[in-house]
């Protein structure tokens, strides 16, 4: 129902009117959402929980190991080696004919048969080789740890060493029963050489000149005596 004093209803208009509904409007309670809007709100949190929890993918399929490359073998190095080898020791016998068309396989077979002659049949089978390196280890153990039996085995592993051609037989029976295809790399040979080297060396100069005595007796020649030489 319109007001006398103002017919055409323009009290709306008036400013202190619309600044009133404006704060009523801004006091008002906001509209709750409905049951579709909350469930939507819902999955898109667990969604954004789900993709700040995952890791980020580095690439856009799985991750595979790659091999590497194989390595390519120098042929004319391993040729020079084992030229170098049938040089210094022409007794090396040949198992197969090779030459820088051949395979690189073919060639290391053929190095590995030379290192295997050198490590077993180079001034002894690698089981003489042992046994001299035992005797001398005999030695020193009951010359300077422990005696128990009083023995005197100066000399022992120069002795054997001296004798090797009666052990030598059996050494190696032993060793093609129970190592077959064994062989002493030149390293092992080096460093048991030199650690008989020098027990020997140590035990010439502990102090008893007997031991120095015995040593330079060992490495003397053989005199045959007069009665001897008509037999």
């Amino acid at each position: 129902m319109t007001s006398k004093s103002d017919p055409l209803e323009l009290s709306g208009l008036d400013p202190a009117n619309i600044a009133k509904a404006i704060d009523e409007k801004k006091s008002g309670k906001a509209k709750l959402p409905t049951e579709l809007e909350a469930k939507k709100e819902a999955r898109l949190a667990q969604k954004e929980a789900r993709m700040s929890a995952a890791p980020l993918p580095t690439g856009t399929g799985p991750v595979h190991s790659v091999a590497p490359p194989p390595e390519v073998l120098d042929k004319s190095v391993l040729l020079d080696r084992l030229m170098a080898y049938r040089e210094r020791f022409p007794h090396l016998k040949k198992r197969n004919t090779v030459t820088v068309k051949s395979q690189a396989d073919d060639i290391l077979d053929e190095l590995h048969y030379c290192e295997v002659q050198l490590g077993s049949k180079q001034e002894g089978s690698m089981g003489c080789t042992l046994l001299h390196g035992a005797m001398t280890g005999i030695e020193a153990f009951h010359r300077d740890v422990w005696n128990p039996m009083g023995l005197r085995l100066n000399g022992l592993g120069q002795i054997t060493k001296d004798n090797m051609a009666e052990f030598e037989p059996i050494v190696d029976e032993l060793m093609i029963k129970y190592g077959a295809g064994m062989y002493m790399s030149a390293e092992l040979r080096l460093a048991l050489a030199l650690g008989a080297t020098v027990l020997t060396v140590h035990g010439a100069n502990s102090g008893d000149p007997r031991i120095a005595v015995a040593l330079q007796k060992m490495n003397q020649k053989v005199v045959s005596p007069e009665s001897g030489k008509d037999l």
